[in-house]
């Protein structure tokens, strides 16, 4: 990093070196992206939900529309479930 003063003034310039990176093509490249990420994620199954909960309802904790009667129901249908 440089730094120059002129009159008061204070510049300071870094300069970065992106050769060999991901930011070197930029958009268009001719180089299609390795889709070998993109079907590991798309492979990967999503963990099944106990039965009678919702996808993300053992979150409820963080919820502050329910009541605490509400959240420890909740709570012992899951143990309940597992």
């Amino acid at each position: 990093m440089r730094a120059q003063s002129h009159n008061g003034l204070l510049v300071k310039a870094l300069t970065l070196d992106f050769s060999g990176s991901f930011f070197e093509g930029g958009i268009g490249e001719e180089e299609e992206p390795s889709s070998s990420s993109v079907a590991t994620t798309e492979d990967r199954e999503e963990p099944q939900c106990p039965p009678g909960l919702r996808q993300y309802e053992t979150m409820a904790v963080l919820r502050p529309d329910m009541s605490e009667n509400e959240r420890l129901t909740l709570t012992q249908k899951y143990e309940e479930v597992i």
